[in-house]
């Protein structure tokens, strides 16, 4: 056979299958549109159908071939019993209600069509056995189970007695037995029909609950508003329960924290309306926030709970929840019962209507995003550009023209270069480059945009690759102003490294000016000069005239140095009346002294303070770097040998630096370190000298004194190394040193010595000590640890001291507060007046070695002193007398009215143990009269 021969077979064979493949999709289009209560009523008709056809046959078999001559009724029975079965189902297939009477009716259908058949193995009788089995499977399509139950036994019952029946009363055992045992074949036959009839009401519920669902579905999604949401769920099921009295609410939580609720009665329209937050019924709380449906019977309370106002009986509630959120209920509520279908067509639409909820909620919420993000945009002071791959704007925000000052899109096309300064061009392109090359977020850059005004705007920039983005499509380049911060910042660098008050730079910017300067003389071979500037006599026009004159002054010299130097030079304060100067390319030595003369010159006109002429007197140290050798400290350091050099020449001078300068410097150096290493190994000590009572005698007090115990130099006396110890700040840890040692042993004599008079230490404060920040709260821990009265303790500040720091006035005031007494120390050693210590918290005057040595000269040194003590008195202070001498002295002292004194003649520095012998009467101080006799003036109070 050709290939065409076995083509045509082939393609009819195809032809065949495609047609058989329509028909199977029409059929199941066609068994598809058919709903389950469409099969439940074609059933009920078969059924109807069949029951008219055997009660037809029963009645036409019996009346032609009667069963026996005997019973000539059976074709009256098979008419009547047959006629009734059909009456009676037809009826119940045209929905009229059931009535007792036609159960009565039923049962005596059963029993005549049972008699008319006669024995069920003749043709009637099959045919009536065939009538009652139809009849019952109708009649159980619609029952409930205890309705299924009293067919088959009411079936039952009537078939018996119709078998007796048509026995004439007396059948025979096989006929009964016959009869009885149809009651399997009844409850068979009835289960079947009651479960296919469940079969199709659950198909029907499930399609109805389909249908719903893809109503609502298709309704659901359009809603604009959750209120719509909650009306039509309610709608559609008051819909389905069509007349039933059933009363629907729909509740739902909206933005803001806000609930709504649609409800609806039986026959009333759905009412919309504000809801309060569904308080559940413990009972069912726990399921319902789980998802689960909740069925129960409906009390008072339960019904409050649900918002149910009509009398209901039975509720079904159900829960529409959002991850682990209760978003909103369901509830249908009917009496007795709510249908199934009902509950089924809740369960359906809760799904759609929690997405539609969820839809319109997030729409919401991405609406107020983007109104807040519009929001965002509009009113930011951060600039938004969005830039091509050839750096031309595509997009600007309103903060472009709030910034540079351009109209709206009126940079649109332009490119990105041409909007910024010449110098930052480049590295806004490369910037450009390397986001193109990157997906990461670069950033930030800087650099400097035109305003539309010509002025410069500092900008700071952060730029996002969003070139794939469909909708965006560009580089996004956020901008931030940052014109103020730079301000700011070169203000930050400018107080960094100047003096407030002269503006001249200060230490920190000398420094790197002169080590920058020394680095470069080492290129060019050219020297460098540093000169140190002194003020001289600026810390009486601080006294005098106060420290606003002084800052005048201050910022007058700063001007007069700045104008007597070159433009390349560099003058800075380097704090208090301190200057220094960088010279650069300085060829020889006399360039710097050139300079320094200069500088004196402009100084010597004086200068107008409050309308007074104050000279300005200043000393000047000149050091010369040398290139490649020495370092900026080094060179400052010498500097400032020369400078102290100029002062010991005889100030308003100025003085060159070279190595005969550096040695009482170096001395100095090496002094200090020993200074400190004495301080750390226990070679500081302290001695102690007497205060007399000079009424009786008594050692009342003991002034500490320091010594320092020097390994080649021998006991150095405080003038040898105190002021070193200013100068370095070792002042402050040897006097909280002496401080508690002698508190400490002072402490142990006051223990051991017996006396009515209580031991007083006195001890001196120097003016770094006055100086330093919380000295008194020192004291105070000082004290506390050794256990020392405050009381006991005398602080001595000389005249000159307090009068010349201000602040020392509050650290005394901190002292009195702790209780520790204060004496003016060598009072009378300048000329100040009495008036200003009026305003010092004192408790003594301790009149000065010099006035006590005049005492007997002349009535003007007399008087003095007299009248320093009718001020002490007058006051109610003790004065006490230094630098006794003699007997004489102490016995005018005595009647001038001083209260107490000290010197040579009572006793000397002793040191620990020798004060404290004194103090026990093992010794004592003795001095011989004019007269050649010994005269004790030392009283041991034992």
């Amino acid at each position: 056979m050709d290939e065409g021969g076995w083509a045509r077979p082939r393609a009819l064979g195809a032809d065949l299958g495609r047609a058989r493949s329509a028909r199977s999709r029409a059929w199941s289009g066609r068994l598809r549109t058919i709903g389950p209560r469409e099969w439940s009523r074609r059933v009920q008709l078969a059924l109807l159908v069949v029951i008219g056809v055997l009660a037809l046959g029963l009645t036409l078999t019996t009346a032609l071939l009667p069963v026996s001559a005997t019973s000539p009724l059976a074709p009256i029975f098979a008419g009547l019993g047959a006629a009734s079965f059909v009456y009676r189902w037809l009826r119940r297939y045209r929905g009229v209600p059931p009535r007792p009477l036609w159960t009565v009716l039923e049962a005596f259908a059963v029993l005549l069509v049972t008699a008319a058949g006669g024995g069920w193995l003749s043709p009637q009788g099959l045919l009536a056995l065939a009538l009652i089995y139809a009849g019952l499977c109708y009649r159980s399509l619609g029952a409930s189970w205890p309705q299924v139950v009293g067919g088959v036994v009411l079936y039952l019952v009537a078939h018996v007695a119709g078998v007796i029946a048509a026995a004439s009363g007396h059948p025979a055992d096989q006929e009964l037995l016959a009869g009885v045992l149809q009651a399997p074949g009844f409850a068979v036959s009835a289960v079947v029909s009651r479960v296919l009839a469940e079969v199709l009401e659950r198909h029907e519920r499930a399609a109805a609950g389909e249908r719903v669902l893809l109503r609502a579905g298709k309704t659901l999604a359009g809603m604009s508003s959750a209120e719509q949401v909650l009306e039509s769920v309610v709608e559609a099921l008051q819909s389905i329960a069509d007349q039933a009295s059933v009363a629907v609410r729909a509740v739902a939580a909206v933005r803001g924290g806000r609930w709504i609720e649609a409800v609806a009665g039986p026959g009333r329209t759905v009412r919309l309306g504000p809801a309060e937050p569904p308080s559940l019924p413990w009972t069912y709380a726990a399921d319902l926030q789980s998802g689960r449906v909740v069925e129960c019977a409906l009390g008072e309370a339960d019904r409050g709970a649900f918002g149910i106002e009509e009398e209901a009986e039975q509720a079904v509630v159900v829960p529409l929840v959002h991850g682990s959120r209760l978003a909103g209920l369901i509830v249908v509520a009917a009496s007795p019962k709510v249908p199934d279908g009902l509950r089924y067509a809740a369960e359906a639409l809760a799904q759609p209507a929690l997405v539609a909820l969820n839809r319109l909620a997030s729409t919401d919420d991405l609406r107020r995003r983007e109104a807040s993000f519009r929001a965002l945009v509009q009113h930011s002071s951060d600039m938004l550009l969005i830039v091509g791959l050839d750096s031309r704007i595509r997009y600007q925000t309103p903060a472009v023209e709030r910034l540079l000052g351009y109209r709206s899109a009126e940079l649109v096309g332009r490119r990105l270069v041409e909007l910024v300064h010449p110098d930052d061009a480049q590295t806004v392109a490369a910037f450009i480059d390397r986001v193109a090359a990157t997906q990461r977020r670069l950033g930030p850059a800087e650099w400097r945009f035109r305003c539309a005004d010509g002025s410069w705007l500092h900008a700071e920039t952060v730029a996002t690759n969003l070139l794939r983005d469909a909708h965006v499509g560009g580089i996004v380049l956020t901008t931030r102003d940052v014109t103020e911060r730079k301000r700011a910042e070169a203000e930050w660098r400018h107080r960094a490294y100047h003096d407030p008050l002269t503006n001249l730079p200060n230490r920190a910017f000398f420094m790197d000016r002169l080590q920058s300067s020394l680095a470069a003389g080492q290129r060019r071979s050219d020297a460098v000069a540093v000169l140190f500037v002194d003020l001289d006599g600026f810390k009486e026009v601080n006294d005098t005239l106060g420290h606003e004159a002084g800052d005048r002054l201050l910022v007058e010299l700063a001007d007069r140095l700045r104008r007597a130097l070159r433009e390349q030079d560099v003058i800075a304060r380097l704090g208090g009346d301190e200057f220094a100067i960088v010279l650069v390319d300085v060829v020889e030595p006399n360039d710097a002294v050139q300079t320094a003369e200069r500088i004196l010159d402009r100084l010597r006109e004086p200068v107008l303070l409050d309308g007074q002429p104050i000279p300005i007197r200043a000393s000047i140290g000149i050091a010369l770097g040398t290139p490649g050798r020495d370092r900026p400290d080094t060179v400052l350091r010498q500097a400032d040998s020369a400078l102290y050099a100029a002062k010991r020449a005889g100030k308003s001078c100025y003085a060159l630096y070279d190595e005969q300068l550096a040695r009482p410097a170096l001395e100095q150096g090496e002094l200090a370190r020993e200074l400190r290493a004495a301080l750390e190994s226990g070679r500081l000590t302290l001695y102690y000298q007497p205060l007399v009572v000079l009424l009786d005698g008594r050692i009342g007090e003991v002034e500490a004194l320091l010594r320092w115990d020097h390994p080649q130099r021998g006991l150095l006396l405080p003038s040898q190394f105190l002021d070193l110890a200013e100068e370095t700040g070792l002042i402050l840890p040897i006097g909280y040193w002496a401080l508690e040692e002698a508190c400490r042993q002072v402490r142990s004599w006051q223990k051991k010595r017996p006396s009515t008079l209580p031991l007083t230490l006195a001890v001196n404060l120097s003016a770094r000590q006055l100086r330093e920040p919380g000295v008194a709260a020192a004291i105070g821990r000082v004290l506390a640890r050794t256990d020392f009265d405050p009381r006991h303790l005398r602080v001595e500040v000389s005249e000159a001291v307090v009068l010349a720091e201000p602040e020392a006035v509050k650290t005394l005031q901190a002292l009195r507060a702790l209780g520790v007494r204060i004496a003016i120390d060598d009072f009378g050693a300048t000329a100040a007046a009495l008036t200003p210590l009026t305003q010092l918290p004192v408790d003594a005057l301790k009149i000065d070695g010099v006035w006590v040595a005049t005492l007997g000269e002349g009535a003007r040194e007399s008087a003095l002193v007299r009248g320093a003590v009718a001020f002490a008195k007058a006051k109610g202070l003790t004065i006490i007398a230094e630098g006794v001498e003699t007997a004489a002295q102490a016995r005018q002292l005595r009647e001038l009215g001083f209260d107490r004194g000290q010197g040579y003649y009572f006793s000397g520095p002793l040191t620990g143990d020798a004060i404290y012998r004194l103090l026990r009467g093992e010794t004592c101080g003795a001095s011989r009269g004019n007269d050649g006799t010994t005269e004790m003036l030392i009283v041991h109070d034992a």
